[in-house]
């Protein structure tokens, strides 16, 4: 018997995750490394569709944004179906708008490769986006009655205007130190890109197969046992041994869409949420138990 449903939700995405990383083994078959890629990479996007809602849908592209700019060809893309999208053979041109997320997908998540996906990460994030004034005004309305003050109501707003993005490898980079020490030269030989209101503009999870490395930001947050709770002083990332990437990097992507589902779907009343079914303790628990780390927070 199970004591809570994310514990549940868990183990199902372990599983999936075991089918994914058998499907890889089974790509690697092939001696030509294009087919093997676009064989992970339509992996992940298959496991993804096992439990994305129906309103959200999946598929590989360029971003593009109202003033014509482009993002770098995108391998996973998860998009809101009730916007267009314009399809060109197996690939499609999505406005920015429509975004929820992006993935890069690499067989070999090495130095080199974090790099390439990083500046592919950032080619979305560097697009602009529109957004009605009347609706900005209408969401700053509702987050007034939850008691959020400026600063936190401005955070919220630019969650939902830039989405996040992952990085998701096979295999790749086997230790914290390495996964850090890469980081840590991409923020200083390509920069960071900040938010209009100062937030780091980096993604939110990098899975090496053996590595996780995790943004500071909501809905988890965790840090080096002793860190100051000011994220102005805490590390950009702190990287936690675990094989579970893509269970993380999944939770994550359901709290994200269900944050923005929220703030594009005004509802009065009481609304019925999945939040509590997100497994982020259950992944990181025995990590971080067992390393110099601690979870901070989870906030649903």
């Amino acid at each position: 018997m199970y004591t809570s449903g994310s514990q549940l939700v868990r183990d199902w995405l372990t599983l999936l995750d075991a089918r994914i990383m058998a499907i890889a083994k089974q790509a690697s078959l092939s001696s030509l490394p294009t087919m093997t890629g676009d064989h992970r990479e339509g992996a992940l996007r298959t496991a993804l569709r096992e439990f994305l809602p129906p309103a959200v849908h999946v598929g590989t592209g360029r971003v593009f944004s109202a003033d014509g700019t482009l993002s770098n060809q995108i391998d996973v893309v998860i998009h809101d179906g009730r916007y267009p999208v314009f399809r060109q053979g197996d690939s499609c041109l999505f406005p920015r708008e429509a975004v929820i997320a992006t993935i890069e997908v690499k067989s070999l998540l090495n130095g080199a490769a974090i790099e390439g996906a990083w500046a592919t990460c950032m080619s979305v994030a560097k697009l602009k986006t529109s957004c009605a004034a009347e609706d900005v005004q209408d969401l700053d309305q509702r987050l007034i009655a939850k008691g959020l003050d400026k600063s936190e109501r401005e955070e919220s707003l630019e969650r939902y205007l830039y989405p996040p993005s992952y990085i998701f490898g096979y295999d790749g980079l086997a230790t914290q130190a390495s996964l850090n020490q890469t980081i840590d030269s991409l923020t200083t030989t390509i920069g960071i890109m900040m938010s209009p209101r100062g937030r780091p503009m980096i993604p939110s999870v990098i899975s090496t197969g053996h590595v996780v490395g995790l943004a500071w930001s909501d809905p988890v947050r965790v840090a080096p046992n002793g860190a100051p709770l000011d994220p102005s002083l805490t590390p950009l990332y702190v990287s936690v041994d675990s094989s579970h990437g893509f269970g993380i990097l999944a939770a994550h992507l359901l709290w994200t869409i269900e944050l923005r589902s929220t703030f594009s779907s005004p509802q009065m009343g009481l609304r019925s949420t999945v939040l509590e079914y997100l497994p982020f303790q259950e992944f990181l628990k025995a990590t971080v138990e067992n390393g110099p780390f601690s979870v901070l927070s989870f906030r649903p």
